[in-house]
Formats: C-alpha cells, structure tokens, sequence
C-alpha cells in the first residue's frame, strides 16, 4: 500500500509542472486536431491568402488608375497608381483591408459618373481603356479564386481558436478576425469590381472599342 501511495505522490508531482509548461505555452507545439491547425500553419496560410489578395487589389487599382488615364483625369490616375505601387505582401491589417474596399468602392462610383459623359475619341485613350478592362478583368478572376480558400481558412482559424492553449490564443485570434473580415471585404469588393467593369464595358460596346477576353471571363 505505501509503494502504491509514493507511485501516485510522483506521478502527480512530475505532472504540475508539465501542466504549468503547457499553460504558459513552454511545450512543444502539438499536431493539429481534426478541422484545426497549428499556430504556424495558420500563420504560413494566412501569409499565403493575403499575399493573393494584395496582388489581386493592386491589379484592380492598376485597372482603375487607366480607365481615368483614358478619361483624361491625370490626378485621380496618379493617386491611384501610387496605392497600387504601395500595396506589398506583407502583414495584412483590418485597417488595410477597409482602406482598399474604401479606394475601390470610391473609384467605382466616381468612373460610372465620369462615363455618362466621356467621349474617348482618340485612339491613345482608347488604348488605356482596354488595358483598363484587361487589368480590372485580371484582378476580379484574382478575387474570385482566392475567396473560398479564405472563407474555409476562416472557417479553420475558428476551431483553431476555440482549440488553442491560453497562450497561443493570443497568436491566432487577431488573425481570425482578420480572416472574418477579409471574407465579408472579398465579396464586397467583387460586386464593385463587377459593377465597374461593367460600365467599362458597356461604353467600350457603345463606341466599338474592342473588349479584351479577360475582361470578361471572370464574371462568365
């Protein structure tokens, strides 16, 4: 009986301390339950999945940066090429992410304004017109391939919060709301970039501009 006694006494002592390293995030990594991932696997993914959606953005402030080139607005072209000249494919912030669907949404409304009376007769304008559609074309089929690969990380940072240490709650949480984030700004920036593209298009067809395929196999 006092064997048994000691034997329970070392084992609960070697335990406590295993515990402790465990709560304050001192152990080893674990492997990932089933729907989850590690810390580093969402930090590698979500690196991933930002560096598509920056690219995609700034192919859509290209493609809106020539339209107004086209239309002879040299100010708002330049303001708009410097933000796309400025994205970069680092850590994605909320902040960020408002401030681009801001600038798109914005150029969105003010080329659907400017194209209710544009006249591009010259071919130079017309010219940046199609590179416009090229570029907003290219960056809406961006968009559209990498929003369900962040709605489903978004859906794993979740379990992968709820399954997290105390300490390593502290890592993934923020990059789970910025994934919550990230999905809903995705699809909003779609429905614009389809409304703009749109309008490039439909004056391209009322003045015999020619339409690139991509600015149409996006939506298709």
């Amino acid at each position: 009986m006092r064997k048994v006694i000691l034997f329970g006494l070392v084992m609960t002592l070697f335990a406590v301390p295993v515990m402790a390293l465990d709560l304050l995030g001192g152990k080893k990594e674990k492997p990932a339950a089933s729907g989850t991932l590690t810390p580093d696997q969402l930090k590698s993914k979500f690196d991933e999945v930002s560096k598509s959606y920056l690219a995609a953005t700034k192919e859509l402030m290209l493609g809106n940066a020539y339209a107004f080139t086209a239309l002879g607005n040299k100010e708002l072209s330049e303001k708009l090429q410097a933000e796309a000249n400025q994205i970069e494919s680092g850590t994605l912030t909320k902040d960020g992410i408002n401030k681009n669907s801001a600038t798109l949404t914005d150029a969105s409304a003010k080329a659907k304004e400017s194209f209710k009376t544009a006249d591009l007769a010259g071919e130079e304008a017309q010219k940046w017109l199609i590179k416009s559609m090229e570029r907003t074309g290219k960056g809406a089929g961006m968009e559209i391939a990498v929003l369900p690969v962040v709605k489903t990380l978004s859906q794993q940072a979740g379990d992968t919060v709820k399954a997290a240490s105390f300490m390593d709650k502290g890592k993934v949480a923020p990059i789970a709301d910025t994934l919550t984030l990230l999905a809903t700004a995705l699809a909003g920036d779609i429905n614009t970039t389809k409304g703009t593209l749109g309008t490039y298009i439909d004056y391209a067809k009322t003045k015999g501009i020619e339409i690139p395929a991509d600015a149409t196999a996006a939506f298709k």
